[in-house]
């Protein structure tokens, strides 16, 4: 892939209370935590200006620890999250728009619960956002899906239809920014950024996800790992 000019927003302001075992972007895996494994895939492709990552109150030095062993060649930087994802998302990009002041560079906004992201996704995402103007990676669902409604099935969904969203969610920063600050200034909420975008008149291309990618959320999830 070209070089294309790139940052990454990495999201770890969540309170991790399915997990039931502290902060799950601190747990380790083979010696690195997984906020690290989450990281470094942007960090080894080309480009890369700066990564912004949020923080749970109280956690910044435990943030900056498990961060540790990144090249210190790229511009690190902090940020409080907020109470809701959407909130903590708004305040990684109003910090990183103040860092690169290019609003036209691609940023990243990935889960940093999710350590299984690979270079080449990541690459992916970028090269369908230049092409497109917005990308996220997504899998076909394999099950039937269904309406349910008091535990009794109301309708069907065509699965040839859906898929499911996986991250990084990748966009134009001057165009995200703008969609999560009217968000904001309306008090409204969304389950992540590409329903955001859509909803404010943007257009997001889909590329094949990877089913490896996939989020901690639970304790089994990092079963396999210890």
């Amino acid at each position: 892939m070209n070089s294309l000019f790139h940052a990454l927003v990495l999201t770890s302001a969540g309170s991790s209370m399915r997990f039931k075992n502290g902060k799950k972007e601190f747990h380790l895996i083979n010696g690195k935590s997984v906020l690290f494994h989450a990281a470094l895939p942007f960090v080894s492709t080309e480009g890369l200006k700066a990564v912004v990552v949020t923080y749970k109150e109280g956690t910044l030095e435990q943030t900056k620890k498990a961060l540790e062993g990144l090249p210190a060649s790229i511009p690190l930087f902090f940020t409080p999250g907020g109470k809701t994802r959407r909130e903590s998302v708004l305040n990684g990009l109003r910090k990183l728009n103040d860092c690169v002041q290019d609003k036209n560079i691609l940023v990243s906004i990935h889960d940093g619960a999710r350590p299984f992201v690979s270079t080449s996704l990541v690459q992916s995402c970028l090269k369908a956002a230049s092409a497109y103007g917005a990308a996220v990676p997504a899998l076909k669902g394999k099950d039937t899906l269904a309406v349910v409604e008091d535990s009794v099935i109301k309708s069907y969904i065509d699965r040839e239809k859906t898929v499911f969203l996986q991250t990084p969610q990748v966009f134009k920063l001057g165009e995200i920014l703008l969609s999560h600050e009217k968000a904001a200034k309306e008090g409204r909420d969304f389950t992540d950024d590409t329903s955001l975008f859509t909803e404010y008149g943007g257009c997001v291309h889909v590329v094949p996800g990877e089913a490896a990618n996939t989020k901690i959320t639970f304790p089994e999830d990092m079963e396999k790992y210890r």
